[in-house]
């Protein structure tokens, strides 16, 4: 696969998230490198396109999501279609919550990873501040639902099956990839609402609570904050 030339995407128009990402290697190139995102979609394509410039971005799903991308493979990230040591840099956002075996997606990625290459994981922190408040009143964790009817939820039995079987603490989440041959470059903590998806929700009354939720996120160290995100290298 060749590297394909991307259009560059403006600042506000992209999640938190992958700002984050592109804020922490701004300085870094990525001429000739192989990049694989675990679980993206189609809009994921461009983005990455645009922090690992001139970089070869490929698009790994279970289904049918990344159909029509340069670069999209079907596959499971539990047993990645990829040989050992043949990729620069994996990363994998809001996923590997929905694994039923997380450990075996992280130690896929360390094989396929090159030494010393980049993993770049985010996923909800299952001990935020609401979380543990509503465990003090018998209700489970916001980003916890083992059951399909979210029982035991804050918000009762209405609100949506995330399909987060696998949540891990922030501290949880580090020893998760240290034990399976990483180092942590750095750590992030962030609101799991930003100005991107704000826009996108079609809820008039709630533009004040998320904006309460992005400044209590700022405060809270990051143990506490709704998101966690690692930037991560393969040890030798």
């Amino acid at each position: 696969m060749k590297a394909v030339r991307h259009r560059s995407v403006a600042k506000q128009e992209i999640p938190l998230k992958f700002a984050i990402v592109r804020r922490h290697f701004e300085n870094q190139a990525f001429d000739g490198c192989r990049i694989l995102d675990i679980g993206g979609c189609s809009y994921y394509y461009r983005i990455l396109g645009n922090i690992f410039r001139f970089g070869e971005v490929i698009l790994l799903n279970v289904d049918e999501t990344t159909k029509g991308t340069p670069c999209g493979v079907r596959g499971d990230g539990t047993e990645l279609p990829f040989k050992s040591g043949s990729l620069d840099v994996v990363t994998s956002f809001d996923t590997i919550e929905h694994v039923g075996e997380p450990d075996s997606l992280v130690k896929e990625v360390h094989r396929v990873l090159r030494d010393n290459g980049t993993f770049v994981l985010s996923t909800p922190n299952l001990a935020d501040i609401y979380s543990r408040i509503a465990f003090l009143f018998g209700y489970m964790p916001f980003q916890y639902n083992p059951t399909r009817i979210r029982a035991g939820s804050p918000l009762g039995q209405i609100a949506l099956d995330m399909g987060h079987r696998s949540v891990l603490t922030f501290k949880a989440l580090q020893e998760l990839v240290i034990s399976n041959g990483f180092g942590i470059e750095r750590s992030y903590g962030y609101c799991g609402v930003d100005s991107f998806y704000n826009r996108r929700i079609d809820l008039e009354n709630a533009a004040g609570l998320f904006r309460t939720r992005r400044l209590l996120n700022k405060v809270l160290p990051k143990t506490l904050r709704e998101e966690t995100l690692l930037v991560c290298t393969r040890l030798a």
